[in-house]
């Protein structure tokens, strides 16, 4: 392991199923109920400005559920085709960003129950996007195997970003960082990519996976000079990675007993990372990474 922090992974727990709304704080399982969706729904997001929780679906709508009270209060139409990837980020002052498979994203102004800008770039079939902490803008990935980073305030591309061998399936930011996860198989294509919008160029790729890399996250660490992340692939393995100087390696990985389909973290004061993984069975798993200080 290099410099900063060393991390182990250990896994803790899955959860499935369906019960009560006290939710697994508790020890019990989330609540489940019928929306207005008529198809998949492929992503949600929370916006804490509102107590408010967003859905994207492949019938191509977007739905508002209240926090408290678990009830749909709106729902929109615009897109054509489904939604991939939905975000309310208070960078963009309260107001939801959309990708579809229809080549097309769009602002929508939750106040005012409409859409308010949109842009359609030919070929470019949203996959994933991620908004960057405390800035107007929204990094998104495209079947087309690029990158953009739209400037919300206009819903113009900033930049875009060419190099890829299999079009990116997941994406992460953080500061002038990006990092995105591929599609792939047989260890070819499934790989992680950084990305910096200062130079607008790819920094380094990681390989390590063998089949399609589903969900990224970064892992803060303070007082090291490492920059820490986490991935989850179709093929059940959760890795971490560390970059120090330039160069990077992979620290930690697990393995589910399903293929993950998606991930999220949280690094808590006493730098200790917790990973969920979905998985492809139905469950969510929870991994804890423990970061020790290497006394460089």
């Amino acid at each position: 392991v290099m410099g900063g922090c060393s991390s182990t992974a250990r896994h803790n727990e899955s959860l499935k199923g369906h019960g009560s709304s006290k939710g697994i704080a508790d020890g019990e399982t989330p609540t489940s109920f019928a929306g207005p969706h008529s198809d998949i729904v492929n992503c949600v997001a929370s916006s804490d400005m509102t107590g408010e929780w967003i859905s994207g679906a492949d019938d191509g709508t977007l739905s508002c559920v209240s926090w408290s009270s678990c009830r749909v209060l709106e729902s929109w139409v615009g897109h054509s085709k489904s939604i991939n990837r939905v975000i309310a980020a208070p960078t963009i002052n309260g107001l939801l960003f959309s990708g579809s498979r229809d080549s097309s994203v769009r602002i929508w102004d939750v106040s005012e129950s409409r859409c308010i800008s949109s842009r359609h770039l030919s070929r470019n079939v949203v996959t994933c996007a991620a908004s960057v902490p405390g800035e107007p803008l929204v990094w998104q990935g495209s079947e087309d195997l690029r990158l953009r980073l739209w400037d919300t305030r206009i819903l113009q591309p900033a930049a875009t970003l060419e190099g890829y061998v299999y079009f990116p399936l997941t994406c992460a930011a953080d500061g002038n960082i990006c990092l995105t996860g591929s599609n792939g198989f047989d260890g070819s294509g499934c790989e992680l990519r950084i990305w910096d919008r200062r130079m607008l160029k790819q920094l380094l790729v990681f390989d390590g996976h063998q089949h399609a890399v589903r969900g990224v996250a970064f892992l803060s660490c303070k007082g090291s000079n490492a920059l820490r992340f986490a991935s989850a692939s179709k093929d059940g393995s959760v890795c971490t990675w560390q970059i120090i100087g330039g160069d990077g390696n992979m620290e930690s990985s697990s393995f589910l007993p399903s293929g993950a389909t998606s991930l999220a973290a949280a690094v808590d004061h006493e730098q200790r990372a917790q990973l969920y993984a979905s998985t492809l069975d139905g469950a969510v798993h929870a991994l804890r990474t423990e970061f020790e200080a290497d006394g460089d």
